[in-house]
């Protein structure tokens, strides 16, 4: 019996000392679900436990505060559970600064999907900006923390960003013949920035009255009538499959009018000869103050065996009239296909070099009329018995230059990529190259010099990829000449490419110097007419450096509705409108 009395009695005191334990629980959150994380997670504790809130906001957010049970902006901090408690960690987008800063006449407007404009945008906003110049000027490019031509401009703002619009006066470009030195005459023209494939296209007659041309490969400028403007000349197309397609004929700029006048200045009346010339060189041959005119003719490569024509020339009389001569440079007649003139043993005479496929040959020049003799220089890719070859081999174009500055002018030869693997039959397989001058005009496989090929495999279909056009240029400063080429394939999907030469005289492609915003996919599947026959080096912005454009074949296919040129900002040609920086091709073009 005093057992249980005991037991009893100590039960009663073990209880009586038992406290009961109260739990609170605490309740956490996040806004927005991915604006980061709070701990501890939603738990219960301890009534009057002291608990550390800490928030640790995602890569692009920042936390901002504390809302619900406990407000405020401190963190990590402190909460006393003495009541169940909901507490939401808020976070917001980091938001950083788009300062625009503008040079010249124009302004910039921004816009964004979500967000009015402000100087302050969330982390990753995409913000699109365009350049807007006043009236006369042109915009001319982003520069600072991000560079590019392209306008509109898509910019996110993922940290700090800061950018300069540019905007220059309108320059209306060309047409005013500028100072040259003779021995850069050649060049000159073929670069004075007048595009006169958007001109031809709108002035020239076709044999059927009909306004256009059917090719612009064969046409040039230059100042026709010593009058101190650029005009331009189309020798035509003799025979195109048998049929003549377009007339000899000037374009005349009238100063007064401000437009060109179709005009026939042969001394009689000519309106076609020849086959189909290819291309046209000019230069004042007879030093009178007239540009000439030298054509090479490949005769009609369509109708079967068409004859081949000679080299002519169109010379000016000294009076405002010019008289088409036939001069014979070769033994035989030659496809003449391209070519290019330049001084090259430095005797003080243009020589002649020309591409006619299988041989190139160099026709060197003579101080009087007609200019270019029968002393020539030829190289055979058959020719067992010729010591270089490599010289020759399917050359389609030349451009003449001193791409080492030695003081000797060099040899740049395009040619199609990869024709072994078409034409089993070849010696060795083709790409473009350049010929070293070894002085005084001597070129041998010293001075050869391979340009590494556009496509690192042969393209498909057994079709080469074909060189249009070159040109040598100072591209970053190092005093050595890179080179510029405009190709394509099959005549259609069109390409640029600069090779950079390096100290040792190589050649390497620069990668990512181009950049395409208009014409990013340029395969349209309509061969043959998007390949550019002629490239031109201009300074189209007026900021001082060159920038480049091309002339296009044809336009048939409405080629010339979205004309480009490449604007140089810093070290990349940025592709953009061509007719926002020439006034007058804006107000013709088709």
């Amino acid at each position: 019996m005093f057992k249980n009395i005991l037991l009893l009695f100590f039960s009663f005191l073990f209880f009586a000392c038992t406290k009961d334990i109260i739990q609170q629980k605490l309740t956490v959150d996040v806004t927005p679900i991915r604006g980061g994380a709070v701990s501890p997670l939603t738990n219960a504790f301890e009534k009057g436990t002291v608990v550390t809130l800490v928030a640790t906001p995602a890569s692009e957010y920042i936390f901002k505060q504390w809302q619900g049970s406990f407000t405020g902006t401190v963190n990590p901090t402190t909460i006393t559970m003495d009541t169940d408690k909901e507490v939401t960690g808020v976070f917001e987008k980091r938001q950083y600064p788009l300062t625009l800063t503008i040079e010249g006449n124009g302004t910039v407007k921004e816009e964004i999907s979500a967000v009015a404009p402000q100087s302050l945008y969330p982390h990753n906003t995409y913000v699109r900006i365009t350049a807007q110049p006043d009236l006369n000027n042109v915009f001319v490019g982003w520069s600072g923390d991000l560079i590019s031509g392209s306008n509109p401009f898509a910019v996110v703002v993922d940290k700090p960003v800061n950018l300069k619009a540019t905007f220059k006066p309108l320059v209306f470009p060309g047409y005013k013949v500028q100072p040259f030195t003779k021995s850069d005459e050649p060049n000159y023209w073929r670069d004075c920035g007048v595009m006169w494939d958007v001109i031809g296209d709108k002035f020239f007659k076709k044999p059927n009255g009909t306004s256009g041309s059917c090719f612009f490969p064969q046409v040039i400028a230059g100042d026709f009538n010593k009058d101190g403007w650029i005009d331009i000349y189309n020798p035509g197309t003799g025979s195109y499959n048998g049929k003549v397609v377009d007339n000899n004929q000037w374009l005349i700029w009238n100063p007064s009018l401000k437009t060109y006048e179709n005009k026939n200045l042969l001394n009689n009346n000519l309106t076609s000869f020849g086959g189909n010339p290819r291309r046209t060189i000019s230069v004042d041959l007879n030093k009178d103050g007239y540009t000439d005119a030298i054509i090479l003719d490949h005769g009609d490569d369509v109708l079967p065996n068409a004859p081949l024509q000679p080299i002519r020339i169109v010379l000016s009389d000294g009076n405002g009239g010019y008289d088409l001569k036939d001069i014979s440079v070769t033994p035989n007649l030659m496809y003449n296909h391209g070519g290019d003139i330049g001084d090259l043993n430095n005797d003080g005479n243009f020589d002649l070099v020309v591409a006619t496929g299988s041989i190139v040959y160099i026709t060197w020049g003579i101080p009087n009329y007609p200019y270019f003799g029968t002393n020539t220089t030829m190289f055979n890719i058959w020719d067992n018995n010729n010591s270089f070859p490599e010289a020759a081999g399917g050359v389609n174009n030349i451009t003449i230059a001193d791409v080492n500055n030695d003081g000797w002018n060099d040899i740049l030869e395009g040619s199609n990529e990869n024709s072994k693997t078409i034409e089993k039959t070849l010696p060795f397989d083709l790409q473009n190259r350049v010929l070293i001058n070894q002085g005084n005009g001597i070129f041998n496989k010293n001075g050869l010099k391979l340009l590494q090929p556009y496509f690192s495999t042969p393209v498909a279909n057994n079709t080469a990829a074909t060189n249009h056009d070159m040109r040598a240029f100072d591209f970053n400063g190092d005093g050595l000449k890179d080179i510029l080429v405009a190709g394509s394939v099959a005549y259609d999907d069109y390409y640029f490419v600069l090779h950079i030469q390096q100290k040792d005289g190589s050649f390497i492609i620069g990668k990512d110097k181009i950049f395409y915003s208009n014409n990013v996919i340029r395969k349209v599947g309509k061969s043959p007419g998007f390949w550019k026959p002629w490239l031109v080096f201009y300074d189209f912005n007026g900021d001082g450096r060159k920038d480049f454009s091309y002339i296009d074949s044809e336009n048939f296919s409405k080629t010339l509705t979205t004309k480009s040129v490449f604007i140089r900002i810093a070290d990349i040609f940025f592709e953009q409108d061509l007719y926002q920086y020439d006034e007058y091709a804006k107000s013709i073009k088709p």
